[in-house]
């Protein structure tokens, strides 16, 4: 009886040591893209006074009260945005090259790439190159290398 008790305590203290050892079956789950998206999925603000800047010169006076929101299904839609520089809503994918996924450049269904220079739980910088001469671009829209500064809500 007592090897019994022996033998049962010794096949369940393995089974939970190899249950603990199991790691998640979504191999997405922790990967550097889903985090990526965790982080960026929120609303944003503009961040102070100066918080968009235009070819180095400040244009925040053109993005009074711009909002942007990230949602977890790779959306987002923004408030004051001054389409197309940011359109109302859309969706964007991470830049995959040379068989891996840069989780610093997104690019946005309007085909704009958009560079992630900071990301925290609590800032958002972003800078990108806006060419009004592209298809679907509007002639009074001002071309040049945009960045925004942005907080979270």
């Amino acid at each position: 009886m007592q090897r019994i008790k022996y033998t049962l305590a010794l096949a369940v203290s393995i089974l939970i040591l190899h249950l603990s050892g199991c790691k998640s079956d979504d191999p997405s789950a922790s990967s550097p893209e889903q985090l990526q998206v965790d982080k960026l999925t929120g609303q944003w603000k503009a961040a102070g006074e100066s918080f968009v800047s235009l070819d180095n010169r400040d244009a925040s006076e053109y993005f009074q009260g711009f909002t942007l929101v990230f949602d977890s299904q790779k959306n987002f839609t923004t408030t004051n945005g001054n389409a197309p520089i940011w359109p109302e809503s859309g969706t964007y994918e991470f830049v995959e090259s040379n068989g891996s996924t840069n989780v610093n450049q997104l690019i946005r269904n309007d085909d704009n790439v958009m560079n992630i220079i900071e990301l925290t739980e609590s800032s958002l910088k972003l800078e990108f190159y806006y060419d009004s001469s592209t298809p679907g671009g509007r002639s009074m829209s001002v071309s040049g290398k945009y960045y925004f500064e942005l907080v979270s809500l």
